[in-house]
């Protein structure tokens, strides 16, 4: 029996997908792991920009919105209506993948002229900065949803905004959250232990954030037992698993996923456990992201606590998370402890983030009617060509001179900013 090559790749992949591809117009909701919410249907105020992103030349549609706001429903009604002869691939839930293997996965799919749509729903903040046109082949579309603050957080470097506007279609959904039902989860959790409870969070805390790799079944008992020493680890876990609904899933490959309300109903600060094993075991750019990540939540006392930790380590890549250390304490009335952290952030020549340490130093003195000193920091600001901070550099300058008395020095700067700016 002869076997076509397509054929034997695609079963070397199957166990890449879940659901098992096939064509989006048999596809149920379900199979998009979304929610079906209001049936049938109802059009919103998005769904033409969507669909004049589906039916467009680039091949990554992005449309993002906060948690319950119906993104990926949006996204996935889209995909039915004008993509139903592509096969939807659906890649499982495994934060070790990544996007150059999920593409490479589905290279057997646009054999002989086929066509077909990767789905990634909820992106993470690590997929986010995988995102390259270059990586796709004729056939092939990305469909992402993901959450706001993922889309648009400290976290994201200006690059990645930058090379994302050229070659994706970005939508955001502005509804309002739709009516899920919650209470199921929240009862169980409301009725768990404390050993349950915090077998639940510590899985949910992993997805919360963004940690990159998987966390199989030995890396929880320990993550689990350095937050909880002394609990049964083996019988929070027998639980979470077969609740109904089931709070923690197994993944093949070997990793456990947190059911997607878990986001939503859970409220309380990361784990300590969970923290520690991160900083512990990232990188500059990951322990980087997962730190502004925090940030952008809310997490003000985590992000502090952890960015402290991450600056401690002198790592000149942390040089963002003394950057906003320094803002942070500024929130707070602390200049001088604002001063330290910026004057350690020019320290590391660090690209991105000493241009704007620079200019915030100018500001302080500036307040203090340190003319002299204001002026070397702005002017230093000026020097490095930063684009984003020379046009506050020089405003910056205007308004020292002008407070320190000599007008003409300060128009001669508001005249520069004006030929920058094309007034």
């Amino acid at each position: 029996m002869i076997v076509d090559d397509t054929v034997v790749a695609m079963w070397h992949t199957r166990a890449l997908w879940s659901p098992a591809p096939g064509p989006i117009g048999r596809m149920p909701l379900a199979a998009f792991g979304v929610h079906p919410g209001p049936i049938p249907y109802t059009p919103r105020e998005h769904d033409r920009e969507i669909d004049r992103a589906l039916t467009g030349e680039r091949q990554i549609t992005i449309v993002h919105g906060h948690r319950l706001t119906g993104a990926s429903r949006a996204l996935a009604e889209g995909v039915r209506r004008h993509l139903g002869e592509h096969t939807l691939l659906v890649p499982l839930s495994d934060p070790a993948l990544s996007l150059h293997r999920i593409v490479a996965a589905a290279a057997p799919f646009l054999k002989h002229g086929g066509r077909a749509v990767v789905w990634l729903d909820a992106l993470s903040p690590a997929l986010l900065d995988q995102l390259d046109p270059r990586l796709l082949r004729e056939g092939l579309r990305l469909c992402v949803t993901a959450d706001t603050e993922t889309m648009t957080g400290t976290h994201v470097p200006a690059h990645t905004v930058s090379a994302l506007s050229r070659y994706a279609h970005i939508i955001a959904v502005r509804t309002r959250r739709h009516n899920v039902d919650l209470s199921r989860v929240q009862h169980l959790l409301e009725d768990a232990s404390v050993q349950r409870r915090t077998l639940v969070r510590v899985v949910s805390d992993w997805a919360r954030i963004g940690m990159p790799g998987r966390l199989h079944r030995g890396l929880l008992k320990r993550l689990y037992e350095r937050q909880l020493p002394g609990a049964d680890f083996a019988r929070a876990l027998a639980w979470a698993v077969t609740a109904q609904p089931r709070l923690v899933d197994p993944v093949p490959g070997g990793h456990f996923r947190a059911h997607p309300l878990l986001a939503v109903v859970l409220h309380e600060p990361i784990c300590d456990a969970v923290w520690e094993h991160a900083c512990n075991t990232l990188d500059g750019a990951a322990r980087l992201r997962v730190a502004l990540s925090a940030y952008d939540r809310g997490e003000v006392a985590a992000t502090r606590r952890w960015c402290e930790t991450l600056a401690d380590t002198g790592d000149p890549a942390l040089a963002p998370v003394m950057l906003l250390l320094g803002s942070m304490a500024l929130d707070e009335g602390d200049t001088e402890a604002a001063r330290r952290w910026w004057q350690r952030t020019v320290d590391t020549d660090h690209p991105e983030s000493a241009p704007p340490a620079m200019k915030a130093l100018g500001n302080l003195d500036h307040v203090d009617k340190e003319w002299d000193t204001a002026r070397y920091w702005y002017h230093r600001a000026l020097a490095t060509g930063h684009a984003d901070v020379a046009m506050a550099a020089m405003l910056g300058l205007a308004q020292v001179e002008e407070d320190a008395g000599d007008p003409q020095a300060a128009r001669h700067w508001r005249q520069q900013v004006n030929r920058i700016s094309g007034r």
